[in-house]
């Protein structure tokens, strides 16, 4: 049997947040989209998500599927995202929102877990009781655009808030 997990990241979480983040940004990297010439190598460092929490307060949290169908408990990452608050804890942004890339071709699968990760979030921020969630997104990557706009995002100034 399967469970979800939604936690905080540890740090030997790391190394699969680096995976994770740097595959699902480099999915659109096509010569023909209107946007190839803004493609990065790789969207974060290892060293700097092993820097978050330390140098500039953000954490990382992660969705994780535990599996204890055999004797050794596995457990795969299957999203993340970085969350940081600001403004005296009344904005919390969130950024580098991750799906695992076999749900990329599970639009339906993706977009729940998109919705998982950021009702919990949102479920963080009114804990600390923040006023405002700001979602930042390339915008070359319209599908989690689209799925922004459907979830009660709306544009602000290149930034995305509920």
């Amino acid at each position: 049997m399967s469970q979800i997990d939604f936690r905080f990241s540890e740090e030997e979480d790391n190394e699969n947040i680096y995976h994770l983040v740097n595959r699902f940004y480099k999915i659109e990297e096509r010569v023909d989209s209107e946007y190839y010439f803004r493609q990065e190598h790789d969207k974060i460092s290892l060293a700097e998500i092993n820097e978050d929490g330390y140098i500039d307060g953000a954490r990382w949290v992660v969705l994780e599927i535990q599996s204890n169908e055999t004797d050794q408990e596995e457990s795969l990452i299957i999203g993340a995202a970085r969350i940081k608050f600001s403004n005296n804890n009344l904005t919390l942004t969130v950024d580098l929102l991750s799906s695992s890339e076999e749900t990329l071709s599970q639009p339906s699968t993706q977009r729940f877990i998109f919705n998982y990760i950021i009702a919990r979030i949102e479920s963080i921020g009114r804990n600390y009781e923040a006023k405002e969630l700001v979602m930042h997104i390339p915008q070359w990557r319209e599908d989690i655009l689209n799925w922004s706009e459907s979830a009660g995002f709306v544009e602000s100034s290149g930034n995305l808030e509920i």
